[in-house]
């Protein structure tokens, strides 16, 4: 079976997809220090947190991430 035939594989691939978008958007080294912020649950200043809402980085982390985890 492929990997995109099956629901956890099409999670992955759309999370990979959606990586994708945000890196050419933010650039890599923004992209990667707020994902570890969040999800160290350190505090954002009000620029990251713009940021974040704009990226979505919460439902990603927390519901889409975490849930491939379990």
């Amino acid at each position: 079976m492929g990997e995109a035939e099956t629901e956890t594989g099409r999670l992955v691939n759309e999370l990979k997809r959606q990586y994708g978008q945000l890196r050419r958007k933010y650039g890599s080294y923004e992209l990667y220090n707020l994902m570890e912020k969040c999800l160290i649950e350190v505090g954002l200043e009000a620029s990251e947190s713009q940021s974040v809402k704009e990226m979505n980085l919460e439902k990603v982390l927390l519901k889409d991430i975490k849930g491939l985890a379990m």
